[in-house]
C-alpha cells in the first residue's frame, strides 16, 4: 500500500480550492521539501527516470496527493545542436506540470550553477 511510505511533515501552509498545500512530506524514508529535486518513475519499464523540481504539493478532499513541478531535461532529451559543457549536465525548464506523490521515487541530487530554482515563481 503506497499509504504505507507516506506522510506529511507538519500542518498545511495554507487551504485553497478544497486543496490543503504543504511543504514537506516523506516517503520511503525520505524527506521531500519544495525546491527539492526529485526523480519519477517513467512511463515505460526501460525508460530513464523523470527529474522535476518540486514547487508545489497538496492533497486534495478526495485524498489524492499531488505534486506540482517544473522538469528537468537531460541531454538525451535536447536538439544535438545544444552544446554540452558536462556529461551529466541536465537543464531546467520552464515547463510545468502536475504528477500524482505515488510516482515519486526517490531524491535527484542536482546542483544548481546559474541561480536559485525558488526564483522561478517569483520568490
Amino acid at each position: 500500500n503506497e499509504d504505507m511510505d507516506f506522510a506529511w511533515i507538519g500542518n498545511p501552509t495554507h487551504i485553497k480550492d478544497g486543496k490543503k498545500y504543504y511543504h514537506t512530506f516523506m516517503k520511503n524514508d525520505q524527506t521531500f521539501r519544495c525546491y527539492d529535486c526529485a526523480y519519477l518513475k517513467p512511463n515505460k519499464v526501460n525508460e530513464d527516470m523523470y527529474i522535476v523540481l518540486i514547487n508545489e504539493m497538496w492533497e486534495c478532499d478526495d485524498g489524492k496527493k499531488q505534486i506540482q513541478g517544473h522538469w528537468i531535461y537531460r541531454s538525451s532529451d535536447l536538439p544535438k545542436s545544444v552544446e554540452m559543457l558536462h556529461k551529466s549536465e541536465v537543464f531546467l525548464s520552464d515547463w510545468k506540470d502536475c504528477n500524482p506523490i505515488e510516482s515519486v521515487v526517490q531524491r535527484a541530487p542536482v546542483i544548481f550553477s546559474r541561480s536559485d530554482p525558488k526564483q522561478m515563481n517569483g520568490k
